[in-house]
Parts: C-alpha cells; structure tokens; sequence
C-alpha cells in the first residue's frame, strides 16, 4: 500500500501549487492590471483633448430714454384688488339711415275734350214769321202744339223729360274719356220775332244743354245772349228743348251727356 506524503508549509497548510487559493489570487491580479490599465488609458486620452478656448462677451449696451410727462399716466392692473371695476360707458344706439324714396312725378292728365258745339243758322224767312205768328211748322207730337199741351211749344212751360227739377248738369258727363257723344237725329228752328227783325238785332246764342238717356233735352242755359229785350235768347232755349238725339253712352249704358248748340240769327 502506497501512502501519500503531505508536506506542510509554514502556515501548517498543505504545499501544493494547484490549490484554489492560489488560483484566486491569481485572477484577482490579472483583473487590477486590467482594470489599471483602462484607467491610465483614459487619462492619457482626456490630456490629449484640446483645451476649451474662453470667447469674451461684450456687452451690449442699451440706451433708455426716460420722458417725465406733466399729467399722470393710467395706472396699471389692480391684481387682485377687492375694489369694483369703473362702470362702463353707455353706447350710443346708432341712428339707422334713412332711405329716401325718390319721388315719381305723376302723368299730368290731359285736359277734358271741349264741349261738342251744333251749329244752327236761322235766317229771317217765311218759316221764322209763321213762327212768330204762333204756327210752328214742325211737331213733336204731344210735347208741342200752340202753346196748350204739356211744356213745350209757343207757351210757357219747364222743360221735356226727366231733366227738369234738378240743377243744372247734375249727374251729368262730358263726351270723351268713353263717353260718346249724343247724336242729332232732329231740330226744331227759333222764331225770328218781328220786333227783333225791325231792330235789325242779329249774331250767336251760345246755349249748354243736357240729353238725358232717352235722347230729349233737359236743362238748357245761355252762355252766350243776345237778346233779352225781344226775347231771342228764350226763343233758341225754346227750340233747343225740342230737339231730339240718340243719347251718348259709356260703358254700354245711355247717360246723360252735356253739348253746347250755337244758335245764329242772320237777315237778309
């Protein structure tokens, strides 16, 4: 049997280059010259770096300018000042523009068409003194005769149809702007009365009369006289009542229409 020979060191320990005590102390050395060697590395790398080079800064200067005002300025926010801010000013509604409408002149409306006017021309003949003397040489049936019947003839009366009664030209309408005119269908002449005759008195009776709707002459005036002494006026306001027309109308209805007649007195 072979026994094994242990020697022994001066710590009373085994000598044997193979322990892991030795080994330890070993890798403990490579690491701190590892670790040493790093650190000089970077020693030397951070002397070599340039040296930061210091830029002085010039300051600028900046000129102020202070301006001393004779009234005091608005003062500034009150932060949290507990005192109420000043009312605001009231604003003035403002006025709405008017616009103004111009003003469109209206059409002038033309003047009313003058009064038609019948011409009648009496001369001093045979007719005129038989009708002087009372005998008419026309008739209008029961509206004229001697003077005897119902209004109209050598007597006195008020007029034909329904045109008496009223004032003159009442409800009545002037031919055109659709009114026609009255048409003259027939006519009865003045007398020429022998007192008129000798004083030789001749001229124009202008007369205004009304044709009522049944074609008969209402109301009649003179707008033009010539004789008031010997009656001649009356004698044409006789002879107009008795006339008779196709009255105008307007509107498809018979209306009473005014015309003015010319009665001329001439002698030989």
């Amino acid at each position: 049997m072979v026994k094994k020979v242990v020697s022994s060191g001066w710590l009373g320990s085994e000598s044997n280059s193979d322990s892991p005590g030795k080994r330890m102390i070993g890798s403990a050395m490579v690491i701190s010259m590892f670790v040493h060697s790093l650190l000089l590395a970077a020693i030397l790398v951070v002397k070599s770096m340039p040296q930061a080079v210091t830029i002085p800064v010039q300051k600028e200067e900046i000129k102020t300018n202070i301006v001393f005002l004779n009234d005091p300025g608005s003062g500034g926010g009150g932060g949290g000042s507990p005192m109420p801010a000043p009312p605001k000013p009231t604003e003035i509604p403002k006025h709405k523009r008017i616009e103004l409408v111009p003003i469109v002149a209206l059409p002038i409306s033309e003047a009313p068409p003058p009064v038609p006017v019948l011409n009648v021309s009496i001369e001093a003949n045979s007719a005129s003194i038989l009708q002087m003397n009372g005998v008419s040489p026309i008739s209008l049936g029961t509206y004229a005769g001697g003077g005897s019947g119902g209004g109209i003839g050598s007597g006195k009366g008020d007029g034909v149809g329904p045109g008496t009664g009223g004032g003159f030209g009442d409800g009545a309408y002037a031919p055109g702007n659709g009114v026609t005119e009255p048409v003259l269908i027939y006519q009865v002449q003045p007398s020429y009365n022998p007192d008129a005759m000798r004083a030789r008195i001749q001229g124009v009776v202008l007369l205004e009369a009304i044709v009522m709707p049944d074609g008969r002459v209402g109301k009649v005036r003179v707008i033009k006289s010539l004789d008031t002494k010997y009656g001649l006026d009356e004698e044409a306001v006789k002879a107009a009542k008795k006339w008779l027309f196709q009255p105008g109308m307007r509107q498809g209805q018979k209306v009473p229409v005014v015309i003015q007649i010319e009665m001329s007195f001439r002698l030989h």
